[in-house]
């Protein structure tokens, strides 16, 4: 079961990436630590990326991963894991998650970034996290005249953890984060626009 679902996998891929022309090589199962490097242009930018294909990311193991990063540091590529499954539940097409330090998402999720639909919420651990954008944060805190005192009472957390958010060093969890732009903004739609994209 699990090596047809990665050889559809690994067909959508193939399939994506001769869509959108592509230059890529394919290992055909050569390769311990991953199975396509591809440039592909995403909005006006060449990505190159190093992929790794597994419908059940936990199969993969530490080993594999540590070669597909130093792979990744001597390509100048980035590193990803495609897969169905982590942690035994069907992946999210929302969130990227993290594996060793390395990034592993649904196939929909490579997709999405693709098309130019980035991913704000990062998993690890159980945990869904994202990164503030700290300057813009105290850009808009300073003008809606509230103290980081203020803030961090309105998200019920310590003014620390908000000095770290605007400083860009403290993921926030998934709730807090989007309860930063509806304490500022006083609005849900602009809830994402304190989030840094993945």
């Amino acid at each position: 079961m699990k090596a047809s679902q990665d050889k559809v996998l690994f067909e959508k891929i193939v399939d994506t990436l001769i869509s959108r022309k592509a230059n890529f090589l394919i290992t055909n199962g050569k390769s311990y630590s991953y199975d396509v490097i591809a440039k592909v242009r995403v909005n006006s930018d060449d990505r190159k990326l190093i992929i790794k294909i597994s419908s059940d990311v936990d199969r993969i193991v530490k080993s594999e991963i540590v070669d597909l990063a130093l792979l990744s540091k001597t390509a100048n590529a980035l590193p990803i894991i495609i897969g169905l499954f982590i942690n035994n539940k069907l992946m999210s097409n929302d969130v990227v998650y993290r594996k060793f330090g390395i990034v592993a998402m649904s196939f929909k999720s490579l997709k999405n970034i693709l098309n130019g639909k980035p991913i704000k919420f990062i998993k690890e651990r159980g945990v869904t996290k994202a990164k503030v954008k700290g300057e813009l944060l105290r850009k808009l805190r300073e003008e809606a005249g509230l103290s980081l005192g203020d803030l961090a009472e309105m998200l019920g957390v310590n003014r620390k953890t908000v000095y770290e958010y605007e400083r860009g060093t403290f993921e926030a969890s998934e709730r807090t984060a989007k309860d930063v732009g509806v304490a500022i903004t006083s609005s849900e739609k602009n809830e994402i626009e304190f989030i840094k994209e993945i």
